[in-house]
């Protein structure tokens, strides 16, 4: 799936390189990374053609969750997958 303009979103450093190596094994390409919810919105302005993201719940400062209709608002063509390694019940309190 290259020409998928990929935007990662994660503040785990060594879970973003997980999911981005996934990505790639999968031939979604290019892949933009982000470490936080500022970094997410910028990254998101910079690259308009922008046709998926996959974002990080929970983050310090502003979630995921938080900044969902900010990113649909810059990117709203763009598929938003979001993730998390937090345990099933703990997902569903947010």
């Amino acid at each position: 799936m290259t020409g998928t303009p990929t935007l990662l979103v994660d503040d785990d450093d060594e879970q973003r390189q997980l999911v981005a190596g996934l990505l790639a094994r999968a031939g979604i390409a290019p892949v933009f990374e982000a470490a936080n919810a500022d970094q997410a919105l910028l990254g998101a302005a910079q690259h308009p053609e922008l046709s998926l993201v996959v974002l990080d719940i929970v983050m310090p400062e502003r979630s995921g969750l938080d900044i969902l209709p900010e990113l649909h608002d810059v990117v709203p063509q763009a598929s938003i997958v979001v993730l998390s390694n937090l345990p099933r019940h703990r997902v569903a309190d947010l």
